[in-house]
């Protein structure tokens, strides 16, 4: 069993103290050991397995958990990998003391995958300055064959002016006792019928859809923090990529089914673990014979966007009788 918003979250933030270090550098220290894992690391099994110049790679095996409901790994789970090695192959780019977000990402899906087995995600610099970086990243599945194709935009932020110095380890905090649990992603699923299992994992609810129009919650806890300790923004992407594909079911025959094609997401604002929900509402921008194009749109508990995303999806018609 699992329960997001009860369960204490496993994993930790970035050291401030590492950013004395040069990116690549910093990076290194994470594949040291899952004690360096961030909460989404331990919640879903994704982790960066090797950096260098330019480039990082980051994996996410392919669980039960990430069951759409169909048999298949949801596409927008795919988004959490992709995110982490876009920005970490950025990272590796920057000097010391040097910090960035993403602004933007965009993601086209190639083939659906099943669970079991892994992805792994290749992220690749392709310009960086003082102000603006640019990744792209190939994502494949065990046999190689390519599964997603990536783009990101990342702002990067002038130089922190004052680097703290490390933790004396004695002074070091205990670990949680969730760490010594099994991460949630190698547990069995619990039979719930009513709500796919990535939905569950991720703390999704669809609260309302109908007509075009569909609104997703996302509880704002620690569980879904990357390193920075704030939600990853892959996690935005899911969230905002689950109301967009709710709102364009609502379109589809009865017997039908949507296949993601693309999307593309601009994060506008951190959002914290603070235990309040995040709100996206999707709404069909476009119905075509074949397309269906949704927009989302994600909130805090404060009104404000956190998040812009389009995404297209393809429906295929009923079964034949």
């Amino acid at each position: 069993m699992f329960d997001l918003e009860a369960e204490p979250a496993a994993g930790s933030f970035l050291d401030p103290s590492l950013l004395r270090l040069p990116g690549l550098e910093l990076l290194r220290t994470y594949l040291e050991g899952t004690d360096r894992w961030a909460p989404i690391a331990h919640l879903t099994g994704m982790h960066l397995t090797h950096v260098d110049a330019g480039t990082a790679t980051c994996v996410l095996p392919l669980s039960a958990w990430l069951d759409a409901g169909s048999g298949v790994v949801s596409p927008s789970a795919l988004i959490i990998p992709t995110d982490s090695a876009l920005g970490s192959a950025i990272h590796t780019t920057l000097p010391a003391a040097t910090l960035y977000t993403t602004a933007e990402l965009s993601m086209t899906w190639i083939r659906d995958v099943e669970p079991g087995g892994q992805v792994t995600a290749v992220g690749r610099c392709v310009h960086t300055s003082p102000t603006l970086a640019l990744s792209t990243a190939r994502v494949t599945d065990d046999d190689g064959a390519l599964v997603a194709h990536a783009t990101a935009r990342c702002t990067v932020f002038p130089p922190v002016r004052e680097v703290p110095d490390p933790v004396d380890p004695a002074d070091a905090p205990a670990g949680d006792a969730a760490a010594r649990r099994p991460d949630p992603y190698e547990r069995p699923v619990d039979d719930d019928p009513g709500r796919p299992p990535v939905e569950r994992l991720f703390g999704l609810t669809v609260a309302e859809a109908g007509d075009g129009v569909a609104m997703v919650s996302l509880p704002g806890v620690r569980w879904l923090c990357g390193p920075a300790g704030t939600l990853q923004g892959g996690v935005l992407a899911v969230v905002a990529h689950r109301a967009a594909q709710a709102a364009a079911e609502t379109t589809v025959a009865p017997g039908g089914a949507l296949a993601a094609v693309d999307l593309k997401v601009n994060l506008l604002r951190p959002a914290p673990p603070d235990g309040t929900a995040l709100l996206a509402r999707g709404r069909v921008l476009h119905r075509g014979r074949a397309t269906v194009i949704a927009a989302a749109e994600v909130t805090n508990a404060g009104g404000q966007r956190v998040a812009l995303l389009t995404a297209s999806a393809v429906a295929r018609p009923p079964a034949a009788p």
